[in-house]
């Protein structure tokens, strides 16, 4: 079996996929363990995805001082620019290569998919709330809706 490290152009920088270097065996086994000391049990029923790659149906995506999106790289805050993500539903990768760079400051964009569409949330920053216009702007017609906290 082999990792899926070769995916993922930015996997060694980008700090999301702490597993993709593990073939399958590795990374069910190293989440069972972690998820059994986390709930405190000793035995628990596990169910393989049967998909490897794009499972993940909501994603938070960081901004950087140009409004490019992307991940924050392990244990720090250094951004690192995605343009798809390997895990990421491909619903929201086929929005994210369309969109443009976020033309107002932002902590943070959350993408939903149910399969069919996709939804994002943007988490701004407090007293720096985008308008509506800017959220047009920059969203278009590509999401089934957008919120703002």
């Amino acid at each position: 079996m082999s990792n899926f490290s070769h995916i993922c152009n930015v996997s060694e920088d980008c700090g999301n996929c702490v597993r993709l270097h593990e073939n399958i065996l590795e990374q069910s086994t190293g989440q069972q363990a972690w998820l059994k000391r986390y709930l405190g049990l000793s035995e628990m029923a596990w169910v393989d995805s049967p998909k490897p790659t794009h499972y993940r149906s909501r994603i938070r995506l960081r901004s950087d001082k140009h409004g490019r999106l992307g991940y924050f790289k392990a244990r720090s805050h250094t951004h690192v620019p995605i343009p798809t993500c390997a895990i990421a539903h491909q619903c929201i990768n086929d929005i994210l290569t369309t969109l443009p760079p976020l033309p107002f400051p932002t902590k943070a964009v959350e993408f939903r998919s149910n399969g069919q569409s996709v939804v994002a949330n943007i988490l701004s920053h407090k007293g720096r709330r985008p308008d509506r216009a800017q959220i047009q702007a920059w969203a278009g017609n590509r999401f089934a809706g957008v919120g703002l906290e």
